[in-house]
């Protein structure tokens, strides 16, 4: 998309000085090729931008018929999105930088549409870390990668984060899920389990490949409503999108009426008892990163993190999926360096990143590790010491131990541990 296409589409004046062509930023579930899709996201980025410009915009906007259908200010920073047609234009205004991003995203759902509203019918929550199967990293046998979280919420519905490595997808460790899903809803295992929202962090197959399996595996047990992913286009990334390709056909099959959201920074999805803040996406580095190279946008894939928040009754939790520093400058700019905080933060990047920049910007006093121990101590001891300086091995949970089962009722918490289950891959079919 050019740049005339898209303010002739926009309708109105830019805010500020363009900087850049319009960005390609991704499609929704359709299948991708090295061309794109038929639902990407195009976004124009412009600086130069302060307050009252920024609302002016807004202004007119909506003197074009458009309606807007959400508006969130915080810390100078301005978030709206409109209804266009069958789609949205989602756009924001970056008081530090003085920037404003707009996007055409002709595939989300409106917020609006959705949020859940489903009745509560329990009063407490709860957070799982799931214990994945970590060792050294041998295809076809263990890897040393791999994240998978799940809430279960008031009205006894899931929300699950991200999956791990294929290696990681044994039987066994499937089996161990759905027990584990069954008792943080107390359902009986004849009734169908309800994943309100399936949440992956970023285009990596050890964040989506053990899900992948459970919706195939599962499907008689399992309802999915709700997507959300925020991926980079292909011809952008220029990296292998088969494991996406895998996770959308699944999806499209299975489950053909999904709700599906691209997340922009700046979001608020509503679900029973909780509430997603979306804190940043790839969107907030385009339209380079400083650290990109090999001729792409990117530094690699993980810069493409969503980064988000869960509320959850009297809780909450902040995912850096596998974020880089570049992420946390996105989150410096946005949030400032003392306003973001929560009682769980999950380590980036199974303890590989160091992240200096996060880390010293985000006050949290559990921090939920998705790596076992060992490698912890050998491989990462460096970014284990690190970050055992800050919260304190006491405050540090590994996924590599066991299953943590996060219980909050009235504002008191209580854990539950369950032993690992699944070891080396057992060539099961994904």
């Amino acid at each position: 998309m050019t740049t005339e296409k898209f303010l002739t589409e926009l309708g109105v004046d830019a805010p500020g000085k363009i900087i850049c062509e319009p960005v390609n930023c991704g499609a929704g579930l359709a299948i991708e090729t090295d061309g794109g899709s038929n639902e990407d996201s195009y976004m124009l980025v412009t600086e130069g931008v302060g307050a009252q410009s920024f609302r002016a915009f807004l202004s007119a906007l909506a003197k074009t018929g458009r309606k807007e259908t959400f508006h969130r200010e915080f810390n100078g920073n301005i978030f709206a999105e409109f209804e266009n047609g069958g789609g949205i234009i989602y756009t924001y205004f970056t008081d530090a930088l003085g920037t404003a991003r707009i996007i055409f995203d002709c595939v989300s759902t409106p917020l609006k549409d959705f949020n859940s509203s489903r009745k509560e019918t329990r009063n407490d929550t709860s957070l799982m870390q799931f214990a994945l199967k970590y060792g050294k990293m041998i295809r076809h046998k263990s890897c040393d990668c791999g994240m998978l979280y799940a809430f279960r919420l008031r009205d006894n519905s899931l929300i699950v984060i991200d999956g791990g490595e294929s290696e990681q997808a044994t039987e066994e460790a499937c089996d161990e899920i759905m027990e584990r899903f069954y008792d943080m809803t107390k359902q009986d295992k004849s009734e169908k389990l309800c994943i309100s929202l399936w949440i992956c962090t970023h285009n990596h197959d050890d964040h989506m490949d053990v899900f992948v399996k459970l919706l195939r595996r599962e499907h008689e047990h399992l309802t999915l409503e709700r997507v959300m992913f925020n991926f980079p286009s292909m011809p952008l990334m220029k990296s292998d999108y088969s494991c996406t390709e895998r996770m959308k056909k699944r999806i499209g099959n299975l489950y053909p009426d999904v709700k599906y959201l691209k997340p922009h920074t700046g979001e608020t999805v509503e679900m029973p008892g909780a509430q997603i803040e979306i804190l940043t996406t790839h969107e907030d580095i385009l339209p380079c990163s400083y650290r990109a190279r090999f001729n792409t946008p990117y530094r690699g894939m993980n810069e493409s993190t969503t980064v988000f928040k869960v509320w959850f009754d009297d809780c909450t939790a902040i995912f850096l999926g596998d974020a880089e520093e570049t992420n946390g400058e996105a989150l410096i700019a946005l949030y400032g360096k003392t306003l973001l905080s929560a009682e769980f933060l999950q380590c980036a990047h199974h303890l590989i990143n160091d992240d200096k920049n996060i880390y010293a910007s985000i006050k949290a006093n559990k921090l939920l590790i998705p790596q076992c121990r060992y490698i912890g101590n050998t491989h990462d001891r460096d970014n284990t010491s690190f970050l055992t300086g800050i919260f304190g091995a006491e405050n540090m949970y590994y996924a590599g131990d066991c299953t943590y089962v996060f219980n909050v009722h009235d504002g008191v918490k209580t854990v539950e541990l369950f032993e690992q289950k699944g070891y080396y891959f057992d060539g099961s079919e994904l």
